[in-house]
Order: C-alpha cells, then sequence, then structure tokens
C-alpha cells in the first residue's frame, strides 16, 4: 500500500504558547503511540523554564533526544523569524544564537535539519544553512500558512540551490499540494486521496506535516493506515529515492502576505531596522574600541542580540496587535527594542571613550571623532551634537591644515543670539572602517561658505539643487515633485505633467481614491545651509493632514524625504470589501496595494524591471505586476531595504527604513506602501488609522543596473551614518579593513572572547576580492559560528586576496 510519511510535531515555546504541563502530555502521549515520531520546532530559551518547571518531564525529554529514533529537534532558530521581513546578519544570529542554546542543554544532539511551521524562509538560506553544518530542508509549513507560503515544485526531493550556486537537499511544497482553508496545504491532512494525486504526479514518497502548537491536547495529528510517521532526517537516509533537481527559484518563491501600511506594523517594523542597524553599528565600535583598550563586552552584546532577536519572532508580525497590555506583541516589541538600545547607547559611550582615553589632551580646541562603520574610504556627511559658548556665531573645522565645509543647525541661541547648541554638519573623508579625527574652532565672527545645496523659490515652486540634482516641488499640486533632473546626465526623470511622490490611495469614507494633488500645500524653507537643505509641505489628502520634510545634501545623489500623516479622525484607507464574518474568508483588503496610500513614482523611462534586495541576496522580479486579493493569489511585494525599477540603461531607486511593501503593474508606477486600515480578518480585525503616522524614506535616479549603481552599498550609507563624538584629546587615527573591489561589502565586524572576526558578502561581478588593513596581518576562513576551516589567506603589506562567488557569503578570523 502506498504511504504518506508523515511529519508530525510540535511548534511554540515560551514566548509564544508553552503551558505548564505540555510536555508532560507530550511524553505521555508518545508512551501511548510507539508508532509516533515528533520533529520538535521550540524557540530555544524554553529549555531552560522547562528544566526549572518540570525537571522530570526535562530529563525524560533528554533521555528521547539523547537516544534519536523518535525526536528531531529542527532548525533551532532562536525566535523563529520570517526570513524575509529581516536582513542577512539577523538570519544568521538567529541560527547560530539559537543552535548554541541547544548545545548546551542536548550536548548529544545535532540540529543539521531546517523545518518550520512558519514560513521562516529566504533565498539565501540553502548557503547559510550548509556553512553552519546543516545536511537537509524541508520548504512546508502545511498546517500554519496564514502569513504566507511556498510556491510549489513538481518534485518529491530537489537541491535548493541559492544565489550563490549553493545546494541543500530539500523537501519542497509540491505543485500537486493545492492550498485549503486560509491557513493550510493538503499536506497538513494527507487524506488517502492526495496521497494518490501525489503519486499520479511522480510523488512516490509524498511527506505530510504537521508541527502542533504546544499546549493542544497531545495525540498525533493525524490517523489512518496510509499514515508512517517519520523523521525529516530519516526520510532523506532511509526512505527517498528520487533524484533530485536542481532548483534555484530566488526570492519570489516566498509568498508573504502582511498588512503593509497598517500604523502598528510600520511603527514596529521602524523600530526593528533602527536596532537591527543599530546594533551592527555597536559591534563595530566595541570591535574598534578593544582595539584601543575597551574591555570585553561579549555578554552585554550577546544580551542585546537576544532582545532584538525575539522582535523578529514570527507572531510579533503575523499577530503585532494581538494581545491586552504587556501581553501585546507590538508593546513587547517595543520593550525590548528599548532594552537592547539602552545596552547599545551604554557600549557606544564605553567604546568613544577607549578610543579617546589614550589621545594627546588640547586645551586650545576641540576634537571630533569620528568612527566610519563602513569598509569603504570614502566623503561622508557627518553629524555632530554641538554646544557653544556664548558669542559663538560660527564653527570651523579643519583636517591638518584642510578648512573642511560645515554646518550649524542651531536648536538654541543665547541670549545675544549666538549659537548655543544644535547640530554641527561635516563633510570629510573618513578612512575605511576605521576612526578620523577633526579640530573644531569657535569663531566669534560668522562665515558665510559657498552653498553646495541651494534653494529658491521660482515661478509659484520651489527649487533645490545640489551638483548631482535637481527638484521642483509644486505647491499647487500638494507639494508633489513635478521636476527631477539627474545634472551628470541631464536628464529629466518626471514624465510631463506628471506628479512625482504623489500620495493617493481609496479611503473609505469618501468611497474614491484620493490624492495628495487634488489640494494645494503650504510649502516653506524650513533651512538653507552650505552642506543642507530642507523644505517643509503641509497639505491636506481627503480629510487628512500631512507634513512632509524634503532634505537635499552636498554631492548626493539622494533626495531623502520623511512623511508624518495625521489621521485625527480615524481614518479608513483600503479596498472597500466586507469581509464575511469567517475565518476562512481568504479576501483582505490589504492583499490589493492599489488601495493602499503609496507614494507614486512615474518616470518618463519604462519600468521594466523590478529589482529588490533581501538577506543577503538580490531577487529580479518576474511579477507582471504586484497585484493580488485573496490569500491563494499572494505575491512577493515585499520591499526589505530598497526596491528599484529600471529599463536598463537608467532606473529608480527607493530605500525605505522599515520592512514594507512595493507596488508596481503595467497600470500604476512603482510606488511605495505608505498607510492602510480596514478590514484585516483574523489576527488583525478591524483596523483605524489614528493618531501620527510616520516614516522616511529615500530617492536615488542612476544609470545601469541596480549593480552598476552601486545600489547595496548607497542602501549601506543610507542605513549606517558616521558616528561621531566631541573630546578634548586627538587620539591616534585608524583603519581596521578597506575592501578594495567594488560590490562587496561588511556584513559584520567584531570582537568575541578575544577574537576579531568579519563577515562578507560580495554583491558584486568580480570573483577576486581584495582586502587591506591597517591593523591586522593574517585571516583565516572560518564558519558563521567560529569554526576554522584551515585556510588562511597569506597577506603582504596588509593586503589579502580570496575567491568570493557573486552573492558569496565568508567569514574570517582576524590576527
Amino acid at each position: 500500500m502506498n504511504k504518506v510519511y508523515y511529519m508530525d510535531g510540535y511548534h511554540g515555546g515560551i514566548r509564544g504558547h508553552m503551558p505548564l504541563g505540555s510536555w508532560r502530555d507530550i511524553l505521555d502521549a508518545l508512551a501511548r503511540n510507539p508508532g509516533w515520531k515528533l520533529s520538535i520546532d521550540v524557540e530555544p530559551v524554553s529549555w531552560d523554564y522547562l528544566r526549572e518547571r518540570d525537571p522530570r518531564a526535562y530529563d525524560e525529554l533528554c533521555e528521547l533526544l539523547r537516544d534519536g529514533s523518535r525526536l528531531e529537534i529542527v532548525a533551532g532558530s532562536y525566535a523563529q523569524p520570517y526570513g524575509w521581513i529581516t536582513d542577512g546578519e539577523s538570519n544568521i544570529r538567529h541560527l547560530i544564537l539559537g543552535r548554541k542554546i541547544v548545545k548546551e542543554h542536548f550536548p548529544f544532539v545535532s540540529v543539521d535539519t531546517y523545518a518550520v511551521q512558519e514560513p521562516c524562509w529566504t533565498s539565501a538560506l540553502p548557503q547559510i544553512l550548509r556553512q553552519l553544518g546543516y545536511k537537509r530542508a524541508s520548504l512546508k509549513d502545511a498546517s500554519t500558512a496564514w502569513g504566507g507560503y511556498c510556491e510549489g515544485y513538481p518534485a518529491e526531493t530537489v537541491d535548493w540551490t541559492g544565489p550563490d550556486g549553493t545546494s541543500i537537499p530539500t523537501i519542497p511544497r509540491y505543485s500537486c499540494e493545492g492550498l485549503v482553508d486560509v491557513y493550510a496545504t493538503e499536506a497538513r491532512d494527507a487524506k488517502p486521496e492526495w496521497m494518490q494525486t501525489c503519486a499520479e504526479n511522480g510523488i512516490e514518497h509524498p511527506t505530510g506535516m504537521y508541527f502542533q502548537d504546544l499546549g493542544w491536547h497531545a495525540n498525533p495529528g493525524v490517523h489512518g493506515d496510509h499514515i508512517e510517521f517519520s523523521l525529516i532526517r530519516d526520510y532523506f537516509e532511509n526512505i527517498t529515492t528520487a533524484e533530485r533537481p536542481v532548483w534555484q527559484p530566488g526570492q519570489e518563491i516566498f509568498r508573504g502576505a502582511l498588512p503593509w501600511g497598517d500604523h502598528t506594523l510600520v511603527e514596529m517594523a521602524r523600530q526593528v531596522r533602527r536596532c537591527e542597524i543599530g546594533l551592527l553599528d555597536t559591534e563595530r565600535l566595541c570591535a574598534i574600541g578593544s582595539l584601543y583598550g575597551m574591555a570585553d563586552a561579549d555578554d552585554r552584546l550577546s544580551e542585546a542580540w537576544g532582545h532584538l532577536l525575539m522582535t523578529q519572532h514570527h507572531d510579533g508580525w503575523i499577530c503585532a496587535c494581538a494581545g491586552a497590555g504587556e501581553n501585546n506583541w507590538a508593546w513587547k516589541t517595543s520593550a525590548q527594542v528599548y532594552a537592547a538600545e539602552f545596552i547599545t547607547d551604554k557600549l557606544n559611550r564605553s567604546a568613544f571613550a577607549a578610543v579617546t582615553s589614550g589621545g594627546k589632551t588640547v586645551t586650545d580646541r576641540e576634537t571630533v571623532t569620528v568612527v566610519n562603520p563602513l569598509p569603504k574610504t570614502e566623503t561622508r556627511l557627518i553629524r555632530v551634537n554641538m554646544t557653544a559658548n556664548r558669542g559663538t556665531r560660527a564653527i570651523e573645522v579643519t583636517d591638518g591644515e584642510t578648512v573642511l565645509p560645515c554646518q550649524l543647525i542651531p536648536e538654541r541661541k543665547h541670549g545675544d543670539g549666538s549659537f548655543n547648541a544644535g547640530e554641527l554638519l561635516i563633510l570629510a573623508t573618513l578612512p575605511a572602517l576605521g576612526t578620523k579625527n577633526f579640530t573644531v574652532r569657535q569663531l566669534t565672527e560668522e562665515k558665510t561658505p559657498a552653498p553646495q545645496v541651494t534653494v529658491s523659490e521660482t515661478n509659484g515652486g520651489i527649487v533645490m539643487e545640489n551638483a548631482k540634482i535637481r527638484i521642483r516641488i509644486e505647491p499647487a499640486k500638494g507639494g508633489a515633485i513635478t521636476s527631477y533632473s539627474d545634472k551628470d546626465r541631464n536628464l529629466e526623470i518626471v514624465p510631463d505633467g506628471a506628479c512625482f511622490n504623489e500620495f493617493r490611495g481609496f479611503f473609505i469614507k469618501e468611497n474614491r481614491f484620493c490624492s495628495s494633488t487634488e489640494q494645494a500645500a503650504e510649502c516653506k524653507i524650513e533651512y538653507s545651509g552650505a552642506l543642507e537643505a530642507v523644505v517643509s509641505v503641509r497639505g491636506r489628502i481627503a480629510g487628512s493632514g500631512f507634513h512632509v520634510r524634503y532634505t537635499m545634501q552636498a554631492d548626493s545623489p539622494c533626495l531623502d524625504v520623511s512623511a508624518d500623516f495625521h489621521f485625527e479622525n480615524g481614518t479608513h484607507i483600503g479596498e472597500p470589501y466586507e469581509m464575511l464574518r469567517d475565518v476562512h474568508d481568504p479576501h483582505r483588503t490589504y492583499h490589493d496595494g492599489r488601495y493602499r496610500l503609496n507614494a507614486y513614482f512615474p518616470t518618463v523611462f519604462e519600468q521594466r524591471h523590478i529589482d529588490k534586495d533581501c538577506a543577503y541576496d538580490v531577487c529580479r522580479s518576474k511579477l507582471d505586476n504586484t497585484h493580488f486579493k485573496t490569500w491563494h493569489e499572494i505575491k512577493h511585494n515585499i520591499l526589505l531595504h530598497w526596491a528599484d525599477t529600471t529599463d536598463g540603461e537608467q532606473g529608480l531607486c527607493v530605500m525605505a527604513d522599515h520592512t514594507t511593501a512595493y507596488i508596481h503593474g503595467e497600470d500604476t508606477p512603482f510606488g511605495l506602501a505608505l498607510a492602510w486600515g480596514y478590514d484585516g480578518g483574523f489576527w488583525w480585525g478591524r483596523r483605524t488609522l489614528r493618531g501620527t503616522h510616520s516614516l522616511r524614506y529615500s530617492i536615488l535616479a542612476h544609470s545601469g543596473d541596480w549593480r552598476e549603481a552601486d545600489l547595496w552599498h548607497e542602501c549601506e550609507k543610507f542605513l549606517h551614518q558616521p558616528h561621531a563624538r566631541r573630546s578634548q584629546t586627538f587620539p591616534r587615527e585608524l583603519s581596521v579593513l578597506e575592501i578594495l573591489t567594488p560590490g562587496v561589502e561588511l556584513g559584520t565586524f567584531r570582537c568575541e572572547n578575544g577574537a576579531y572576526s568579519v563577515r562578507i558578502f560580495n554583491a558584486g561581478t568580480e570573483s577576486t576580492v581584495t582586502f587591506q588593513s591597517g591593523v591586522f596581518t593574517a585571516m583565516e576562513e572560518i564558519t558563521p559560528d567560529g569554526i576554522p576551516l584551515g585556510r588562511e589567506l597569506r597577506g603582504h603589506n596588509g593586503c589579502f586576496t580570496d575567491e568570493i562567488p557573486p552573492f558569496g557569503i565568508r567569514t574570517y578570523r582576524l590576527r
């Protein structure tokens, strides 16, 4: 008789659901059902709680895991994140930190299968998993696909291949494995007729799956003579004999759908992104600080990572609004972001104290010490908080004998009108991943340096201009942009008569699409100086106000946009569809992105292709459009850090400060999700936009494709700003590591237990990668979790070369 090899198991943990007694129930049910086998996809921190709260169950579980014939711990991820909502480094740290905890509890267990209940995947996983010693994977989430699912493939098993060419044996969701309800696939129930369908489609050894929630009444998830319970490890080693085709599908097979634009989700996503970037920068600062004698910060960094990783827990995203008070998922995220940032703030100050403590003391001037967190020598705009004595009218900044461009942005003045406090901007060349000092002197006479950004009111509009771009903001069109010129190429980006950065969406109360261009806006120059200018736009869309700030900086090709929407009376924006009051209604008013509030970016060139980044990968979209209406039709419309539209010769990129969605199609210009609030169905319910809704993004017009425009690095610059502090010393300067090959970027630089390591990602086209270090004299390749691979790079005068394929990830220990 044919069989379905069923991977039953349990999922959850102390953060999601692991009530007292749940493991006692599972262990008793295992004793009652000798043929039952379980895959365990549990948050690793849960084992601490189980050992404390139910030591006898913990000991019995240890014995079953030691035997290994009936239980397998899979994935081992710290907090089971949707891999498509977070960056590459966080994806890696979830596995490293999670498996470390598993090993502390069960040193005899090898976690070498990646399988998850939720759609916790991303396209770079084959390489990441292989480098961490995983041997096999599964792309099924048959019982809990609320947040999305994987595209089907017509094979029993595949060699799932990542962008760099690395493969891992994998069970796919079969093409014949249909979607049922609004959260599951047919593999959940594994009925005999589905087993027959699999056989007719060449799947001789079909697999079913149901990772049950901890706390449910413990029993096998399915029954029947055709069911044989199996571990995924055993399935690959002893059951499947099918030839594995190579499958390199890219990111769009992961069809994740969340209510992008929901107020809570936007706020949470911005907090998590800020914490992600801040923690990576803090690691780099602490590693640099340790070169100056800073004490070991391993324990505090690990604690901060634990907080950050838990904010990426899938339940925090799929049910961000669920739970009351302190049990609300979004509240927990905010609390853990606060905890992580409390730690990183203290560590940042300690790192700078170490950097500046050994320098020569100066009394007649101040020093601004800057740390560049990026591995490129380049000119950056530096921001530093500044206070000054009464009578100070200007600031002079020098690099040796060279006077640098600078600008004061006052926030407070003395009684005589002189500068008291505010922000000092400096335009300077910084060493790669290193430190640089500048001398600051307070002047009693005003200086008016030639501006590198100009703003003027012309023919009823406002024109902003620097050496790279020129834009025209039109008050009569609600503050939209009617001209966007790339000066290097002498090209106009905006079509005649079009409005660029127009806000448009379907407002339920008005029962129509409304646009920000329908009402005139108040536009004024907020400030304009030598290095930066800001134009403020206050307008209305339907009954809601908005405040946009356009920021342009010296010699930058990017236009920065921050937007605050004020939904004073409660606003609904979305598709005007009244959902059935039934958990099984697959239609959501947030699915069709055309109805939410978007910012639109029409261009004179054909928007032929969309490229978008994901964790350590870039995906060229194969979609004709991003439009869909039901859970069964989900399309990958996710913007992680940036998305770019191009005709192959020129393009337009949008970088956002949070994970969100983009929109694109034959009837829709490229756009960015801003706000949504209406019927969200199960988990979300009726959502209403209230209060201030804020977000930030940056726009970059360019020639060529994303690689020619170096968009990965441009986004790194958008996210990772230089860090600056004032001091009364002049410390030694250094450059830790410079990556000389275009397109190759830094994933992480850290010091752990006195050992320095870097992770490198090749987003370029060249395989031969060259590094230069002013500190280290040897590099040895290691696994992402620190195991030496026995291969040392030989350097000459601090210069090293290695072979890394495009989209390759490599980790090195530095000595």
